[in-house]
C-alpha cells in the first residue's frame, strides 16, 4: 500500500474512533447509573484490584463483611473479667486474758470449820460433822452457807428422832442439808425474798431444798428453824446459826411415826384404832412429793425369830393397805419386813424392845 493509501486509512479509524466516543458521551449523559465505560472497566478489572479497591474502600451500612470482618452482634460477648477474691480475714491472734485483780485478803477464820470450832454454842455440830467424815469437805474451797444448828437445838431433839437423824447411816444426809452451795448473808436473803414477794427455795448440798421467809423480820427455815447468829463470815463462806435441826423429808417423815409409834393388836397385824391418827399424818406427808417409799417393818427378838420374820412383814403390808385406801399411788409403794435383825434399843429392857417394835419408811 502506498503513502496516500495509509493516510485514508488512517483518517477512516479516526473518525470510527471519534463516532464511538460521541456515541459514549451520549449514553453517560442520558444515563444515571453507571457509564458503560465504567461497567466495561469493572467487568474486565483485575479481581485482585477489585479486591484491594474493596479493602480501601470504607463500608457502608449496606456492605457484607469480608471473611476478616469483625464479629457482628450474634457473635459470642467479649467475657467479662472475673472479680478478684476478696481475701478470707485473717484471724486475729486472742488476747491473752488479763491476771484477775487479787482479792483482799479475808481478815477472819479461813473456812466454816474454823467458824464452828471457834463458837462454843456449836460443840456439837462439831463433833458430828467430823463424826461424819465432812470436816475436810467444809474446808474446802467453797463457797458454803451453813445453817448451824445450836448445842440447844441438838439437845431438844427427841431421842428417837435424833438417834435416826444422827446414825451413822442418816448423819451425812442430814447435815449436808444443813449447808447451801454458795454464800448468802442475811441481808441478801432477806433482800431475794423481799423480791420474790414471798417464801424463797434455795438447793442444798444433800439434794433437797429449804425454804426460807421473813417472819417479823427474822429469817425462818422450813418454819420452824430461826437464825439466831447471823453472818458470821469465813474466808470460804459464811455460817447462820439456828434454833432447830433441819429434818430431810425421810427423817421428818419417820419422826412422825417415832413421836406416835403404829401399834398393832398383840402378835397380829391388825393397826390399833389409836394410830390411825398417826397415819393419816403419813398420808398427807406422802401427798406433798411424789418419791417412792419403802415401808419397813420391825420386831423385837420374844419369840420364835422366823414367827417374828413373818409379823414384820404382815405388819409393813398392813401399812401400806391403809395409805393405798386413803389415796397413795399403790405403784409408789412397796413392804418389806426385817423381823428382830435390825434392833435400835436394848431388848433386855421393855422400853428397848418398845421402840424396837416399829415401822420406818425409807425414800425410793
Amino acid at each position: 500500500m502506498n503513502d496516500n493509501e495509509d493516510q485514508g486509512y488512517f483518517l477512516l479509524v479516526l473518525g470510527v474512533l471519534a463516532a464511538i466516543l460521541m456515541i459514549v458521551c451520549w449514553w453517560a449523559i442520558q444515563d444515571d447509573g453507571p457509564s458503560l465505560a465504567e461497567e466495561l472497566f469493572y467487568a474486565e478489572a483485575d479481581p485482585a484490584v477489585e479486591s484491594a479497591g474493596e479493602a480501601e474502600a470504607e463500608p457502608t451500612a449496606e456492605a457484607e463483611p469480608t471473611a476478616e470482618a469483625e464479629p457482628t452482634a450474634e457473635a459470642e460477648p467479649e467475657p467479662t473479667a472475673e472479680p478478684e477474691p476478696t481475701p478470707e480475714p485473717t484471724e486475729e491472734p486472742t488476747p491473752e486474758p488479763a491476771e484477775p485483780a487479787a482479792a483482799p485478803d479475808f481478815d477472819g477464820p479461813d473456812t466454816v470449820v474454823d467458824v464452828i470450832t471457834a463458837n462454843a454454842a456449836l460443840s456439837g455440830l462439831l463433833g458430828a460433822v467430823s463424826d461424819a467424815g465432812l470436816s475436810d469437805g467444809l474446808a474446802g474451797d467453797g463457797p458454803f452457807t451453813v445453817l448451824a444448828p445450836s448445842d440447844d437445838a441438838l439437845q431438844a431433839l427427841a431421842p428417837a428422832i435424833g438417834r435416826r437423824a444422827l446414825s451413822p447411816s442418816q448423819a451425812p444426809s442430814t447435815l449436808a442439808y444443813h449447808v447451801l452451795p454458795g454464800t448468802f448473808n442475811a441481808t441478801d436473803i432477806l433482800a431475794a425474798i423481799e423480791a420474790e414477794g414471798g417464801p424463797i427455795e434455795v438447793a442444798t448440798l444433800q439434794g433437797e431444798t429449804v425454804i426460807i421467809e421473813n417472819i417479823d423480820g427474822d429469817v425462818v427455815i422450813n418454819g420452824s428453824s430461826v437464825v439466831t447468829e447471823a453472818d458470821q463470815a469465813a474466808g470460804n463462806g459464811v455460817v447462820h446459826t439456828i434454833d432447830n435441826v433441819l429434818l430431810t423429808r425421810e427423817v421428818a417423815l419417820n419422826a412422825i411415826v417415832a413421836l406416835e409409834p403404829i401399834q398393832f393388836d398383840t402378835g397380829s397385824a391388825t393397826i390399833s384404832a389409836d394410830s390411825q391418827a398417826t397415819l393419816d399424818q403419813v398420808v398427807a406427808a406422802l401427798a406433798t412429793s411424789e418419791a417412792d417409799v419403802v415401808i419397813e417393818g420391825h420386831t423385837d427378838d420374844e419369840g420364835d425369830q422366823a414367827l417374828n420374820q413373818s409379823l414384820s412383814e404382815q405388819r409393813a403390808q398392813a401399812v401400806l393397805d391403809y395409805l393405798v385406801s386413803n389415796g397413795i399411788d399403790s405403784e409408789r409403794l412397796s413392804a418389806t419386813g426385817f423381823g428382830e435383825d435390825s434392833p435400835i434399843a436394848d431388848n433386855e429392857t421393855e422400853e428397848g424392845r418398845a421402840e424396837n417394835r416399829r415401822i420406818e419408811f425409807r425414800l425410793g
